[in-house]
């Protein structure tokens, strides 16, 4: 009796939900954390600026400047620049011939 009683204290009854447990009649609250705060914030404010954007379309001829021409220029020198580090052999000092006969060296080895 006494043992039930102190596992009772120790470790509490856990509630069974009906059903789904955020959904429908009997749902459990979920707990609002800050992160989903500033998050929910942080949405607002960029459909707030969206919306301002949307009932103002008219954009000035510096930022167009801006973010018409410059940002497509830097992106596509970027990836010009990461193609050509692609294509840049893995060891610039070793030939072909090299790679392959130390591979055969390897292979002799475990006859």
């Amino acid at each position: 009796m006494r043992l039930t009683s102190l596992l009772r204290v120790s470790f509490p009854i856990k509630r069974n939900w009906k059903g789904l447990k955020y959904e429908g009649k009997n749902q459990a609250p979920k707990y609002i954390k800050t992160t989903m705060k500033y998050d929910y914030v942080n949405k607002m404010m960029q459909q707030e600026q969206n919306i301002k954007y949307l009932m103002n379309p008219c954009v000035s001829m510096e930022e167009e400047r801006v973010y018409g021409s410059a940002h497509p220029e830097r992106k596509v020198q970027r990836f010009k620049q990461f193609i050509m580090d692609k294509r840049k052999p893995f060891y610039p000092d070793r030939s072909i011939n090299e790679q392959f006969h130390k591979n055969l060296a390897k292979l002799k080895t475990w006859e």
